[in-house]
């Protein structure tokens, strides 16, 4: 269970990534850090959806 459970989160954090990318950033943390709270928040809706 466990070893499922950080194979979701490690392709969470690679479609986080990704998406940062096509964004110009270099990956999520920095996208999180220059962007508004309320873009990160839609940012993340995008990316459950399947942007």
């Amino acid at each position: 269970m466990e070893r499922l459970r950080a194979r979701m989160k490690m392709q969470k954090m690679k479609q986080l990534n990704e998406f940062a990318q096509s964004r110009g950033y270099r990956d999520w943390i920095e996208f999180k850090a220059y962007e508004e709270p309320e873009t990160v928040r839609e940012a993340r809706k995008m990316i459950e959806r399947g942007y």
